[in-house]
């Protein structure tokens, strides 16, 4: 790994242990991430006339306590006011699309802010996003009454870089990016590449952070940087990282195993890596380096990824044709992760594991059946209920990186050149689950492909009635079993009848 110091020079040395951590699981990630940017730059954007709404006022000022204008900010996450600590997403299908308004030249912006995250689900506090190029990004908790909210944005450094292509160590000018670690969003950019090859970042604060250069030329395979560990700057300078070496990465090409019945229709195996600091204490949270790409699993149950960065792990998660990747042990897995593993958690799916050590490795996946569960929804008065919908959410859990939906995945290296297009990159929201369905004319719907390793969550919606509240939420969980279809009941309320959050 390459530590970049505050002298702008490059070295080998010992990576200090501990960083502070602000990281979100990327489940939290992909709930927040959802429509984080409104239409139109400065603009309110509408929202339903239905939803009861505040008027939230903020006020942005520089570290001098100078007014900042031209300041975007939005209600990045709402937190309901019985549990602070909780951050809910703005649900764009029922409050209209998230707000995004530009800070007058006072320093002011004005926005309307959901009363309410769901039901009579009171907010008390708003998670602000305040960008603003030349400052580092805020992004900070405020009592939704605050008037205003008063927030200060801080100085931070930028940096440059350059690149060379290890193997013919020419000049790297074109689709150079970098990709940083912690809960990156995309919906900024946050570099630019300059005709000369520059790279020029935004504003970032003065703490250690990790990243990787990586070459994405749409004609071939993508090269990869080191692991760069940049210091502390504490005069606020610009750090330059000089023709960092840029080097092909890992072949990954696989198959499903032979278990599974070929030709196989759909499916695709989702890759994700973990990258950072190896530490004793398995309470400490880190700010990891991650990147994520999915493949498409072909007839004959091959897949393969073109270019993984070399020297790290590799974790597979396959879904296809009701098959889903066996859940490795914890034997397993701790004989290729360099990190003390001891959370094996039993009602996720968890990843394969390999290591990206050499020019092309062959890894197979061992595959189990998977099992449907099937959901008679009635109405108030035990009648089936067409026209429901009935969704339920199995898990994946990819090590250092949290829980998402199983079979969600998506490709960083398509984020980063939607960025540097200046195109919309798609949220994760538009992803639509196959974990749904809707009940037919005797109330019924039925979801397939669900591991049998445990519970899973449950929820039906409608536009008229309402599932009954269990446990302060409006969905349970149900415990699936292998080579068996689970069946369930639900007996719908009228809405309005009980409200999350109500009295």
């Amino acid at each position: 790994m390459q530590i970049i110091n505050t002298a702008n020079t490059v070295r080998y040395q010992k990576l200090r242990s501990m960083f502070p951590s602000r990281s979100l699981f990327r489940a939290g990630l992909i709930l927040l991430s959802a429509g984080i940017c409104a239409a139109g730059d400065d603009a309110q954007a509408p929202q339903k006339p239905d939803i009861e709404f505040i008027k939230c006022r903020v006020s942005v000022v520089d570290p001098h306590g100078e007014p900042v204008g031209g300041a975007f900010v939005t209600p990045w996450a709402l937190c309901p006011r019985r549990e602070p600590q909780a951050h809910w997403g703005w649900k764009e299908s029922r409050l209209g699309p998230r707000p995004r308004a530009k800070t007058g030249a006072d320093g002011t912006a004005t926005l309307k802010v959901a009363k309410f995250a769901m039901e009579k689900v009171e907010v008390g506090l708003v998670t602000w996003q305040v960008d603003h190029r030349d400052f580092v990004i805020y992004r900070e908790d405020h009592n939704i009454n605050d008037a205003p909210a008063e927030i200060k944005l801080q100085d931070g450094y930028r940096i440059a870089a350059t690149a060379i292509d290890a193997e013919t160590k020419a000049p790297i000018k074109e689709h150079l990016f970098a990709h940083m670690n912690g809960d990156r969003h995309f919906d900024f950019a946050e570099w630019n590449l300059a005709k000369s090859g520059v790279l020029l970042s935004r504003t970032f604060d003065a703490e250690n952070f990790f990243l990787r250069l990586i070459a994405l030329p749409p004609d071939g395979p993508a090269l990869y940087s080191e692991l760069l560990a940049v210091d502390r700057v504490e005069n606020g300078s610009r750090v330059f990282l000089r023709n960092i070496p840029l080097h092909r990465g890992v072949r990954v090409q696989g198959k499903i195993d032979d278990a599974v019945p070929r030709p196989i229709k759909a499916g695709k195996v989702i890759a994700y890596i973990s990258a950072g600091p190896i530490v004793e204490d398995p309470h400490l949270e880190f700010e990891w380096w991650w990147w994520e790409d999915y493949a498409d699993i072909q007839p004959d149950g091959t897949f393969e990824f073109t270019s993984l960065p070399r020297g790290d792990i590799v974790q597979l998660i396959a879904v296809c044709d009701g098959w889903v990747s066996r859940t490795p042990n914890q034997a397993e897995i701790q004989s290729v992760v360099p990190w003390k593993y001891d959370q094996h958690i039993s009602n996720r799916v968890l990843p394969h594991v390999f290591a990206l050590d050499e020019e092309t490795i062959q890894p197979t996946i061992a595959m189990d059946r998977t099992v449907a569960c099937k959901t008679t929804v009635l109405d108030p008065s035990g009648k089936p209920l067409p026209g429901a919908v009935v969704l339920m959410w199995p898990n994946q859990i990819l090590l250092r990186g949290g829980g998402t939906l199983l079979g969600f995945g998506f490709r960083v290296s398509e984020s980063l050149r939607a960025l540097a297009q200046g195109k919309k990159v798609p949220k994760f929201s538009d992803w639509k689950s196959p974990y749904q369905a809707t009940t037919n004319a005797e109330g019924i719907a039925t979801i397939y492909n669900l591991p049998s390793n445990g519970n899973v969550g449950l929820l039906a919606e409608h536009p008229q009635f309402v599932q009954p509240i269990e446990k302060n939420r409006r969905s349970t969980y149900v415990g699936m079993k292998p080579d068996e279809t689970t069946e369930i009941t639900i007996r719908m309320e009228p809405k309005g009848e009980n409200e999350l959050g109500g009295p």
